[in-house]
């Protein structure tokens, strides 16, 4: 490709995108079209025959019924001409031109004001039940001298030349009445979002951060980062919250590959790769994925409540998606998609004016200080393109690094679910299956129950999952019910769900209809049979504990911040057999009509899950609990 056929090609009066992915830079150019909803983007493909590359904004998470700020359009651009070329030729087409910045890059919130809302967040809403894990993110903003194209395309030029991004993305909105009003979105996002082609759906989940800074001690410090037992936990929340998705939009199953390393800018990650058969509806599967846990938390929809409460500013295009959709022929079938989150990005005005947003994943065991130093450096990663820090363009993780901490690596899954880290297929335990098993599953807010039902199908059960507040225990014609996992305090009937939830077990009591509670659901259960439910000391939120269950030394996954206790009142219930911990609590009970597990028997936490669930359900078929 000669070297000129971009400026060839591109006319920077109007509205274009560019996105760089494995070596290979692709320039869109076309109409730029404002959107209000996903639909319209597979509507506009249909109309103009093309492919669409789409900037979504955060609000566009209320298309699920979740809760965010801000009011910004979907920006999408109709692709009537496209250019690929290698990406070393097309860096080489961007001359350099000055940029300079015009006093500081001031964050919205200082570091000592987001620890101390750090530490208010594990107190009131991880201590409070609402939550395993939530990013919290700030906003640094600040000026450039000079906003034109150039500098644009230079800022651009830079982040082409750091490593480690899955997609390298400028997105040029131009006003051309006012050049002050234009806007550019760059990013050297590391983080694909979802990819559906072929066959095949992709999700990567990504947690675990670890600063580059000083090369001499990066190799000690990298050997503790994949030791370390935060970093590792955060992982595996997102993972689990991504096979929520995935079981979601991809019922008939898949694979997980990894973990593996990656590195970005001033900052080294941890990921997996989540791998399922395609969905027909590739932009209802979008809409059913948005936004990544790795940029909301844990369960999703609490922690966008959490985020809404907590951020003052709407987020704008900050942790939404990038993509681009292909064009389809007909109304019956939707195109590929390739889409990646919005991260380590700025937003950039006409004007000279510019934003960061940076976060973190905060969990029970994040160190506030520390995670205020986490955000800045995943924001300097971007700003280095306007400072000109080497740091992004300076590999630290070599061959012999990887080599050498590749077995600690791939020893976490040893102790995980082989259920989930196997390739999926029908999985039936030898013996008895539940065949003739129709199993409703009550949808507490967290899609956890879509994990369950994936396990129970694979044990040759119908299942199904209805939210709390639409479920119909008189009407309900399964024969079993599973009341799954939920965010808040079970004691609270005050909250709908929770009231919702104790008329359901008193009618399905009455109807001597069986039930298995999974953790809110075992802890409405206790409620319900008059146990004390109390707030822990401490939280155990995406713990694996070894505790013992039906007589079994088991490896489980615990999310809980309330827990029923094993108090005089429970030693003298007969009536039912219980479990309990090192602390008292209640891990596992069993009384007449149902079973109660306070543990995630799903999670991929869970080494023995599949098993203890497999025996409860069939228990309960049996008429044995």
């Amino acid at each position: 490709m000669p070297a000129h056929s971009f400026d060839q090609f591109i006319d920077l009066s109007k509205p274009f995108a560019i996105l760089e992915k494995h070596g290979t830079v692709t320039c869109y150019q076309g109409p730029l079209h404002v959107l209000q909803g996903l639909d319209a983007i597979h509507a506009l493909s249909l109309q103009t025959g093309k492919d669409v590359v789409f900037l979504l904004p955060y609000r566009i998470i209320r298309e699920r019924g979740f809760e965010a700020k801000g009011d910004e359009p979907i920006l999408a651009l109709s692709a009537s001409r496209t250019l690929s070329m290698d990406k070393e030729d097309f860096i080489a087409t961007i001359k350099d031109a000055p940029i300079a910045i015009a006093g500081e890059i001031v964050p919205d919130i200082s570091d000592e004001d987001y620890a101390a809302l750090v530490k208010k967040f594990q107190e009131n809403e991880i201590g409070g039940g609402n939550t395993s894990q939530t990013i919290l993110s700030r906003r640094f903003e600040g000026n450039l001298c000079a906003a034109r194209i150039e500098n644009i395309l230079s800022i651009y030029k830079r982040l082409l030349q750091g490593n480690g991004q899955y997609m390298t993305v400028l997105f040029a909105n131009i006003d051309s009445r006012d050049p002050a009003k234009n806007q550019y979105i760059v990013s050297a996002t590391p983080e694909r979002h979802l990819e559906i082609s072929g066959d095949e759906a992709i999700m990567i989940p990504i947690a675990g951060t670890l600063r580059k800074e000083d090369r001499e001690t990066f190799p000690a410090r990298l050997q503790a980062f994949v030791r370390d037992e935060k970093e590792i936990n955060e992982l595996f929340q997102v993972l689990d919250e991504e096979l929520k998705m995935m079981g979601s939009i991809c019922p008939e199953g898949g694979e997980i590959r990894g973990p593996f390393l990656r590195e970005i800018g001033a900052v080294v990650h941890t990921e997996y790769e989540l791998v399922g058969r395609r969905p027909r509806n590739t932009i209802a599967a979008l809409r059913e994925t948005l936004h990544a846990p790795t940029v909301t938390g844990s369960p999703i929809e609490s922690a966008t409540r959490i985020i809404e409460k907590y951020e003052t500013q709407s987020r704008r295009y900050y942790s939404g998606e990038v993509g681009i959709y292909k064009a389809l022929r007909t109304k019956e079938h939707y195109g590929d998609l390739d889409t990646a989150i919005l991260i380590r990005g700025m937003e950039i005005r006409g004007d000279g004016k510019f934003f960061v947003q940076a976060g973190g994943g905060l969990v029970k065991d994040s160190d506030p200080d520390s995670e205020a130093k986490e955000s800045a450096a995943k924001a300097m990663g971007v700003m280095s393109a306007v400072t000109g820090s080497s740091i992004i363009s300076e590999t630290y993780l070599t061959p012999e690094l990887h080599d050498s901490v590749r077995e600690a690596l791939m020893g976490r899954n040893a102790e995980l679910s082989s259920f989930w880290m196997n390739k999926q297929n029908p999985y039936i335990l030898a013996g008895e299956n539940l065949q003739h098993k129709a199993v409703t599953i009550v949808n507490n807010e967290d899609n956890f129950a879509f994990m369950i039902k994936h396990l129970l199908e694979r044990m040759g059960a119908k299942a199904d999952v209805v939210d709390t507040l639409g479920f119909d225990p008189e009407k309900d014609k399964s024969g079993i019910v599973v009341l799954g996992p939920g965010p808040g305090d079970p004691n609270d009937m005050g909250d709908a769900r929770m009231k919702k939830l104790q008329e359901c077990i008193k009618i399905l009591k009455e109807r001597n209809k069986p039930m298995l509670g999974i953790c809110l659901g075992h802890q409405a259960l206790s409620v319900f049979e008059k146990l004390s439910v109390k707030k822990q000391d401490a939280p155990t939120q995406g713990e694996a504990r070894k505790v013992s269950v039906f007589g079994q030394a088991c490896l489980l996954g615990f999310y809980n911040s309330f827990s029923p206790v094993f108090d005089a009142a429970a030693k003298a219930r007969h009536d039912i057999a219980f479990d309990t911990d090192e602390n008292g609590r209640i891990i596992a009970m069993e009384g007449s009509g149902f079973v109660g597990f306070q543990f995630h028997p799903e999670s991929v936490l869970s080494r023995d899950g599949y098993e203890l669930i497999y025996k409860a359900i069939t228990k309960l078929d049996q008429g044995q609990a």
